[in-house]
């Protein structure tokens, strides 16, 4: 269990602009975080950052 490489994975409630400027890159920036996951009443703006993200 000591040699696995276990990736924290987060989900991001709004699409706005502090998460799209900071948190969103900030998680790309690491080699041990994911974004896992996007929440937003937006559906465009859902399909542009998951395309993005990759989620």
């Amino acid at each position: 269990m000591f040699g696995l490489k276990k990736k924290i994975r987060y989900a991001v409630v709004a699409g706005g602009q502090i998460s799209q400027q900071a948190f969103m890159p900030g998680i790309g920036r690491t080699d041990n975080s994911e974004l896992a996951a996007l929440v937003t009443g937006d559906p465009v703006k859902a399909d542009k950052l998951a395309k993005l993200y990759g989620i």
